[in-house]
């Protein structure tokens, strides 16, 4: 048997990897204890994360805006959208630079 890191994969195309953010399970500073059910259809739909990879070809003859993403952007994309794999302990989703929506601003802490 063999493992794979997350580190080891390399996108394809037009393809990306990126990594999901993991669900917050508070509501200001009440905590709430999900429905199993509900919990796991929300871990599948999440729509937030931070660019791992970019294919050679992610972004190509598009317009100026989308040439501006890269490598450790935050981005959302359309729901249910890519596939999804769970490497090392971590939720990646591997998905088509089209199905990007929102480049996410990062505010300085």
């Amino acid at each position: 048997m063999f493992s794979i890191e997350v580190e080891d994969l390399i996108p394809i195309g037009h393809q990306l990897i990126i990594e999901v953010e993991p669900l917050e399970d508070k509501i200001g500073t009440f905590y709430v204890a999900p429905d199993p059910t509900d919990r796991r259809r929300d871990e599948i739909a999440r729509e937030v994360g931070t660019i791992l990879a970019m294919g050679p070809s992610a972004f190509d003859g598009r317009s100026v805006i989308d040439a501006t993403i890269k490598v450790g952007d935050r981005v959302m994309w359309e729901r249910y959208s890519g596939t999804h794999y769970e490497l090392d302990g971590r939720d990646i989703r591997v998905l088509h630079d089209d199905h990007l929506k929102l480049k996410i601003k990062r505010k300085d802490k």
